[in-house]
């Protein structure tokens, strides 16, 4: 290509250049007039007193059956996961399936007693249970548990624990009960084992006020003979 033709090409090329510069010039003016107006909309949602906000929160995570319902509102905007966080309610509930995440999840819920659930499909080590139990013993109310995950003795105090759940999820072989002894508020217990083996003489058994039973009849027998006392469902 000749001089003259280059000199003509890079011409035409600066020339659309500089429209193209012109154009995004224009642009940005506009970019920046819409996205100040976008600043400028006030959401009805955002509006709402954070009072109202939590309590929607609360209803919405108690009927939605999401077992992570907390923790997905705080992914929604900033306004919401602040509310959220400073909603300790919505942190009281919880299945352990993330030994960390549950001391961010128990760190939010405060002094509130506890619904811990210990079912779970994943495997955990003894070694990562007991930190979970010891930090937040003195504050579970309800507690649903796979006795196998779990040792026979637990040593250590529950005074807000109200109501056990002990639920046979991984094991169809004979389990051990955990014993709970300074369990002084536990008023319901509700067993889906297939078969115990025995029953601990230091279970709290006389102060119980609700039994649920679904097991073979010889651990039903069993409970009866122990908890003559109180309301109870059997089956099975």
């Amino acid at each position: 290509m000749s001089a003259s033709k280059l000199r003509s090409r890079l011409s035409e090329i600066e020339q659309h250049m500089a429209l193209i510069e012109a154009q995004m010039a224009v642009l940005r003016v506009e970019r920046e007039t819409v996205a100040r107006e976008l600043k400028a909309i006030v959401y009805p949602v955002l509006t709402v007193p954070a009072e109202i906000l939590s309590e929607i929160f609360l209803q919405h995570v108690s009927h939605s059956g999401q077992r992570l319902g907390p923790l997905l509102l705080t992914w929604i905007c900033r306004r919401w996961r602040e509310v959220a966080v400073c909603t300790p309610r919505l942190w009281t509930s919880f299945y352990l399936e993330s030994v960390p995440l549950a001391a961010l999840w128990y760190s939010r819920a405060g002094t509130l007693p506890l619904d811990l659930n210990f079912l779970t499909s994943e495997p955990l080590e003894l070694s990562e249970l007991l930190p979970v139990i010891i930090a937040y013993s003195a504050q579970w109310e309800k507690l649903t548990l796979d006795p196998i995950l779990l040792p026979a003795n637990l040593f250590f105090s529950f005074p807000c624990l109200a109501k056990l759940e002990l639920l046979d999820s991984t094991s169809d072989g004979v389990v051990t009960m955990p014993t709970l002894t300074d369990s002084p508020r536990l008023r319901e217990l509700y067993i889906d084992i297939s078969g115990l083996n025995g029953l601990p003489a230091t279970f709290p058994w006389a102060q119980l006020t609700e039994l649920t039973i679904i097991s073979n009849l010889h651990t039903c027998l069993e409970l009866l003979a122990q908890t003559a006392n109180v309301g109870i469902s059997t089956s099975r």
